[in-house]
């Protein structure tokens, strides 16, 4: 199984950006928590077949109201393979990108984007948690211990021993 995230700062109310990426990829599951006037968050959770996978990829889209004009947006997808190793063919980028791409010619603009390939549990510690972390050799940015490949370099890592 392979993922793929995607985050940023949409310009637009929460209900405009809940409203739109609720109908595009809204085909699983949808729900709003909280309130007018709270600060609300959104789940929206689709399902799509890819024939280059010869099976569906999931995206998970995760909303948060920031303020009367800004939308915390984390789309987080996830495909299985075909074959041996399970290869996804980057489905799972593609996905993300589908949901990028959908909110940006749809007239929304998208800030302070961070977007990591290949996201793997334990991509981001608990704040403050510094022993999760080592430092790339190559590009010495800190990444989490257990990472196969560095998120800003791509370079791959020493092979990861537990303690």
């Amino acid at each position: 199984m392979t993922s793929h995230y995607l985050s940023g700062v949409v310009k637009n109310s929460f209900e405009m950006v809940f409203e739109a990426v609720g109908k595009a990829f809204g085909n699983v599951y949808i729900n709003k928590f909280g309130e007018a006037g709270e600060s609300r968050v959104g789940l929206v959770l689709g399902e799509e077949f890819f024939l280059r996978v010869s099976s569906d990829v999931a995206v998970l889209i995760v909303l948060k109201e920031l303020s009367p004009d800004e939308t915390n947006i984390e789309v987080i997808s996830c495909a299985g393979g075909t074959g041996i190793g399970s290869i996804s063919y980057a489905a799972h980028k593609a996905y993300v990108h589908e949901v990028r791409d959908f909110l940006t010619t749809s007239g929304f603009q998208i800030d302070s984007e961070k977007e990591i390939p290949h996201f793997e549990r334990c991509t981001t510690p608990p704040a403050g948690v510094k022993f999760f972390l080592k430092k790339c050799p190559y590009c010495d940015r800190e990444i989490p211990i257990a990472s196969e490949e560095c998120q800003y370099c791509g370079t791959k890592q020493p092979e990861y021993e537990k303690p």
